[in-house]
This record gives structure tokens, C-alpha cells and sequence, in this order.
């Protein structure tokens, strides 16, 4: 059985609530410097713009899901497509603030970076991909519901 639309679009709205840019902004200020070589320097710039990019649509597509879900009281398959996206980007965020503190990003507590949320976030992001429905269920109703592609066959 899948989870209702509702959880998905629950799933989705945490985005905008826990995805935030500027963090890692400061986080990629303090570690590229001088002694960084130019090739990480500029992956850790890449990432951080698609980070930034992909968050910015993150937060339209919630604007677009909720516009949708108040037409019709009830949220469409594209609540889908929104928890899958913010799924993704919450691995790809964390996974970078990881990179850019380096084993700094494992420590835990008060006086951690960040007081700790990157070691949490990153011990938590398998978890994104299963609440609210699995990422390959999500690209199952995506495909059949939005793009209109034929049911799976039956085993």
C-alpha cells in the first residue's frame, strides 16, 4: 500500500524549512582558500551553485504543488515529484557541508561546526529517501501518473 499524497507533499515541504543555502555559503568561504587546489576549489563552487539552483526550484515547485492542491482540496501526483526532488537535494547538501568541513563534519555536540547538525543531517539522509514513500515508488507514480507511461508489468 502507498502512502497517501498528503505525506508526500509533508515530505516535500520540509525543503523549505531544511534546506538552507547560506550555511553552506559560509561553510565553502572557510574552506576554500589559498592552499585549496584549484580543481576541489572549483567543484565545491559547482556544487554549490547547483545546491543553490536546485533549491531555488525546490521552492517553487512547493508554491506550484500547493496552488494545484488548493484547486482541487487534494494534492496531485506532483507531490511526488516534489518529495523525490527534495529527497535528492537533502542528500546532495549534505554530502557537500560533509566534504567542505571534512572530518569536522563528524563531530557532534556544542562545539562541533554548526553545533553538530551536519553529523545529524548526514546520519539522518539515508532516511530521506524512504519517508513518504520510497524513491523508486515516487518514480513509479511519477512515470505512470504524470508522465503517463504504461503500468509496470505484473510479475
Amino acid at each position: 500500500m502507498k502512502p497517501p499524497p498528503h505525506e508526500r507533499l509533508s515530505a516535500g515541504l520540509m525543503g523549505l524549512t531544511s534546506i538552507k543555502v547560506q550555511p553552506l555559503i559560509d561553510l565553502a568561504a572557510a574552506a576554500i582558500g589559498p592552499a585549496t587546489p584549484a580543481s576541489q576549489a572549483a567543484d565545491y563552487r559547482h556544487r554549490l551553485v547547483d545546491v543553490a539552483i536546485r533549491q531555488r526550484v525546490l521552492e517553487l515547485t512547493v508554491f506550484r504543488t500547493l496552488t494545484a492542491a488548493a484547486r482541487t482540496g487534494v494534492p496531485g501526483p506532483e507531490s511526488s515529484t516534489l518529495k523525490l526532488f527534495w529527497s535528492m537535494l537533502g542528500t546532495e547538501q549534505v554530502n557537500l557541508a560533509v566534504d567542505l568541513l571534512g572530518a569536522a563534519g563528524m563531530l557532534a555536540g556544542p562545539h562541533a561546526p554548526l553545533d553538530g547538525e551536519v553529523v545529524d543531517a548526514w546520519s539522518f539522509a539515508p532516511s530521506f529517501h524512504i519517508g513518504g514513500g520510497n524513491d523508486e515508488v515516487q518514480r513509479t507514480v511519477i512515470a505512470e501518473h504524470v508522465l503517463g507511461l504504461p503500468r509496470e508489468p505484473k510479475a
